[in-house]
């Protein structure tokens, strides 16, 4: 058993971890700092006390949504970024998957998203794949 308030990563039965895939092969490094932040700073600090702010938002019963806003400088390009998560049962955050609505502001890829991550809550939650330590991220 984990502590509470550790940052977990969802792996599913196919041993696709699609939030470390995400991160690392889809962010640049100034949006990989912003989700350690983020995530550091607020998620593992807060809690489930982030519920219903702007930090974090429920997409569905158990399903929230982590969201993380930037603009750059020079050229106002913002920095969009969504990350999809649960609490399990001893309050440890579960980090299922995340986009970056920055690239897509779509309602259709925004529910894609959404989907997506309410299918890895769904496997989860019926016991498929597993959860692991988000160490090499957060540490």
């Amino acid at each position: 058993m984990h502590s509470m308030g550790d940052i977990m990563i969802y792996v599913d039965k196919l041993d696709q971890n699609h939030f470390e895939e995400w991160y690392l092969n889809h962010l640049d490094n100034e949006s990989q700092d912003l989700v350690r932040q983020a995530i550091k700073n607020q998620l593992l600090v807060r809690g489930r006390n982030l519920i219903d702010t702007l930090w974090l938002k429920s997409v569905y019963p158990d399903l929230y949504q982590l969201r993380i806003k930037k603009s750059r400088k020079p050229h106002k390009i913002k920095i969009l970024l969504r990350i999809y998560l649960c609490f399990d049962s001893d309050n440890s955050i579960v980090l299922l998957s995340g986009y970056n609505k920055g690239i897509d502001t779509s309602r259709q890829v925004q529910s894609y998203e959404i989907e997506r991550a309410r299918g890895l809550l769904s496997d989860w939650r019926e016991g498929n794949g597993r959860i692991e330590r988000a160490h090499s991220i957060f540490s």
